[in-house]
């Protein structure tokens, strides 16, 4: 080992929660929540190196702070006595410790009020959690399918392959079955190079037999669609028949869930649909070779042997890991020197298929392209039509405004002239309450004057 490893590998050992800055979360899974973080402990070899710190969910407990011990420390159990593969994510350290603040903002919402508890005193404080710090790895494999154009080719999906049986091998002479190998617990590294994650559901077994005695209770394995038919069949007979079924062999488990992995690759999808519902009948599970979906006709049909060896519902007749790896040197030996005619032929009709299908997917390309074209030229017409009406708005709107100003100017012509009529009038009404009295008054000297006469005529005398 290095002397820069062992420097890291002894300052992450020694390290705690605090020591790490959370970036952003990577993922959040059944048993913990994973963050891209960095390590600023003095001594870290490479202060900026990105690692995927993993916060196990065991710090529930209701009135203690104590991490609970339970099957979620199988993960670091079962990594800590692996030595370094490149092929199986790289464990540093693991640690408990209080957990730190950024790590709790970053909880499901409802494990967030577990990760504190009160002390006597009524202060709340951090529960102390379990940490992983595992190597960082940008993408994983179910991201790198569905952004990749399917059917993967043949090269991509051998040298895979390969590298992800090499792997599983590994860890069968470690007595270890993985038991959740699927997409999204495969990371890819620069250059296509698988690393399985995850060994949450992971067991080591106490002998090469890989028979693991039933417990009620314990999860048999990881995702169901990724479990082998006879782990299925006896997980269900030893729930159901406790007294006649205590065991479950998981010896040819990795043979199956590695041959769904390579059609997952090739195909994007699991090559038995409906696995395992639509197989299963009693509680137990059986398909025959005519319900796997084959994988594409231009891969050699060596490799396709292979892969359908890896599938096969008898247990006896699967392929185990060893030979499989064997079968698939040959394959890679074959790709890497093609002698014969036949190979040739072959090769080259290999060849002419990707050539096709790449053909189809430029066509079919061209064909939305051109769609698209058409599109955006109608999309221009209309944004013509649409500019020529605002033209013609606009000119409207110019019209209407001069209009408006001549309208303002007569209605302030016609409110001035309203104003001097009502000035006049009022000047009127004014001469006309003098007239009125100045009428009034006439009228009264006339009825004196006619008072006058009356006694004028009557030889009134005059006072």
């Amino acid at each position: 080992m290095a002397d820069l490893e062992v420097l890291e590998l002894t300052t992450l050992t020694s390290s705690s929660a605090d020591d790490f800055a959370v970036l952003r979360p990577l993922g959040y899974g059944a048993s913990g929540m994973v963050v891209a973080a960095t390590c600023n402990r003095p001594g870290v070899p490479t202060p900026d190196k990105l690692y995927a710190v993993k916060l196990l969910y065991n710090f529930s407990h209701e009135y203690s702070s104590v991490v609970l011990n339970n099957s979620l420390e199988n993960e670091w159990l079962v990594l800590s006595r692996l030595l370094p593969h490149p092929n199986i994510v790289r464990f540093w350290a693991q640690f408990v410790s209080p957990i730190p603040r950024s790590f709790r903002n970053l909880l499901p919402e409802e494990l967030r009020p577990k990760s504190v508890y009160r002390d006597r005193s009524g202060v709340s404080r951090p529960r102390r959690g379990q940490f992983l710090v595992l190597d960082h790895h940008q993408k994983n494999l179910a991201d790198w399918i569905n952004q990749s154009s399917l059917p993967i080719s043949y090269d991509i999906t051998l040298k895979i392959t390969e590298q992800v049986l090499h792997a599983v091998l590994y860890l069968e002479k470690n007595r270890v079955r993985h038991l959740d190998i699927k997409p999204s617990n495969v990371l890819i590294q620069n250059g296509n190079r698988p690393v399985l994650c995850d060994f949450g559901c992971a067991v080591q077994f106490p002998d090469s037999s890989f028979v693991l005695e039933y417990s009620r209770g314990v999860h048999v394995g990881g995702n169901r669609a990724h479990l082998a038919p006879e782990v299925l069949t006896s997980a269900h007979r030893c729930r159901h028949e406790p007294s006649r079924h205590k065991t479950i062999d998981y010896s040819k488990q990795a043979s199956f869930a590695v041959g769904v992995l390579v059609c997952e690759i090739a195909t994007g999808d699991h090559p038995l649909p409906d696995y395992p519902l639509g197989f299963t009948s009693s509680g137990a599970v059986q398909y025959t070779a005519r319900d796997i979906v084959p994988l594409p006709e231009f891969f050699p049909k060596s490799f396709q042997s292979i892969v359908a060896d890896l599938l096969r519902c008898d247990l006896g007749k699967r392929l185990d890991l060893g030979e499989a790896v064997k079968q698939l040197e040959l394959c890679c030996v074959k790709r890497q020197r093609v002698t014969t005619v036949g190979d040739l032929q072959v090769e080259l009709r290999r060849v002419k298929q990707e050539r096709d299908i790449a053909k189809a997917k430029l066509s079919a390309v061209a064909s939305e392209r051109d769609s698209a074209v058409r599109e955006l030229r109608a999309m221009a017409e209309q944004c013509q039509k649409v500019v020529s009406e605002f033209d013609s708005l606009a000119q409207h709107c110019d019209t209407l405004s001069r209009e408006n100003k001549r309208y303002r100017r007569e209605r302030d012509g016609a409110v001035a002239a309203i104003e001097s009529a009502y000035e006049a009038s009022h000047l009127l009404q004014g001469q006309l309450t003098l007239v009125t009295r100045e009428r009034d008054l006439a009228q009264s000297k006339c009825e004196e004057l006619q008072s006058l006469n009356k006694r004028a005529s009557l030889k009134e005398p005059i006072v």
